[in-house]
């Protein structure tokens, strides 16, 4: 096949693969950092996350633009139409290529989804737990950062006065 369009439609399935693949594990990570409540590896791994995702994004634009230079639209049907299109040689390692990258972003969604669900349920716990605490009155204390007590700033306003 010598035409760069298709040509540039199998790449950036091959690279979204990689993609994907790495963002599974970087979900995988990401949920032991919830379930362990690492904020500094959660706010990491978010990053990482962005990173893939950014990348997986050009690719479906360059995928775009190619499907759409050979006449197709980037959707089920114009990738179906795309693949009925190659080569006895090449439709059937790129289809199970296709077929692979649709099972792992079903499964990065639903590992997302279970994270999206764990935070939540963390988050809920924590304001429970906060609204339970004592709100601070007239009787809180204030210190310095030796230990000792200072007067807060409602007991400063009564002498004054």
């Amino acid at each position: 096949m010598a035409n760069p369009y298709k040509q540039s439609v199998i790449a950036t399935i091959h690279q979204d693969l990689d993609l994907y693949n790495d963002l599974h594990g970087l979900l995988e990570q990401q949920q032991a950092f919830i379930l362990n409540r690492d904020h500094q590896g959660l706010a990491e791994s978010a990053k990482a996350i962005t990173s893939v995702m950014l990348n997986a994004r050009e690719n479906r634009a360059k995928r775009s633009q190619a499907m759409q230079q050979i006449g197709l639209i980037n959707s089920r049907s114009g990738m179906e139409s795309f693949l009925e299109q190659l080569v006895a040689t090449e439709k059937q390692e790129v289809t199970e290529d296709w077929q692979e990258l649709m099972e792992l972003v079903e499964e990065c969604k639903a590992i997302n989804q279970i994270n999206d669900q764990a935070l939540k349920l963390q988050n809920e716990a924590a304001e429970k737990i906060l609204s339970q605490l004592p709100v601070q009155g007239s009787n809180s204390k204030t210190y310095s950062s030796t230990g000792v007590e200072q007067p807060s700033s409602r007991s400063i306003l009564n002498t004054q006065a």
